[in-house]
């Protein structure tokens, strides 16, 4: 899952980017603080990929948070919300370690959108379609535990798999090929509804049945030095369009 953390002391502008965060990337996961202190405690379990970070909040600004989480997580996107476009704010976000500087007055939900694309677009993009929870979380904790940096998004129905697509874009696909919900992966392979991600169909084919992806791989080298070569062409590829 890719988890956006928002700290932002102003209630009205906290729940207006939520909400409009929402809507454009329904696969992420949010949580949202309003006192420097509490991000804090909740970043050690949570381990956010994205941070919305107001400077001035209670107990912690939010310079000096983004210098703590920068120290420790230098691969945490941390973006800074603020009410001033001072220099000074500006040069200081810099120097903690800031991404990204926003000024809340002037800055457009397109404009974060783009920004927010533009982060994703950075990192390997991977949709897990199966209607197994087994299948799911073994995927997940194997692609996190070896890609940290990997955006991954679970989901079981077709029509879920099709709207997740449209919303993440994904680089790559892991269809667990024997799905029962009505619709199997050959059909939404065959329909276009990945576009031109990447395609592992995950599970016993018989002999002579054509692969619907561009890989096909047995349960269990789904988890093995197969996936790990596919997946590492895949950064490669990824990494030479950028």
């Amino acid at each position: 899952m890719f988890r956006t953390l928002i700290v932002e002391d102003n209630s009205e502008f906290r729940k207006s980017m939520l909400q409009a965060l929402q809507a454009r990337f329904p696969f992420m996961h949010f949580q949202e603080m309003d006192d420097g202190g509490q991000a804090l405690k909740a970043m050690a379990h949570w381990k956010p990929h994205l941070i919305f970070m107001d400077i001035n909040m209670p107990s912690i600004n939010g310079l000096e948070l983004t210098r703590t989480v920068k120290r420790t997580h230098a691969d945490v996107v941390v973006i800074i919300l603020t009410s001033y476009d001072l220099p000074e704010y500006r040069q200081e976000a810099a120097r903690c370690g800031a991404d990204h500087f926003l000024v809340k007055s002037v800055v457009t939900n397109a404009e974060i959108f783009s920004l927010v694309d533009s982060i994703l677009a950075s990192r390997i993009r991977t949709l897990v379609v199966a209607n197994s929870d087994t299948f799911r979380e073994q995927m997940s904790a194997f692609l996190t535990l070896t890609w940290p940096g990997m955006v991954i998004v679970n989901v079981q129905a077709a029509d879920d798999a099709r709207n997740a697509a449209v919303a993440l874009r994904p680089d790559l696909v892991l269809l667990d090929a024997d799905r029962r919900d009505g619709e199997s992966c050959d059909d939404l392979v065959a329909g276009q509804a990945f576009g031109g991600a990447v395609v592992v169909s995950v599970g016993d084919r018989r002999q002579g049945e054509a692969c619907p992806g561009d890989y096909c791989l047995p349960p269990a080298s789904a988890v093995g030095s197969e996936m790990v070569t596919i997946i590492n062409d895949l950064f490669s590829a990824s990494h030479r369009q950028h």
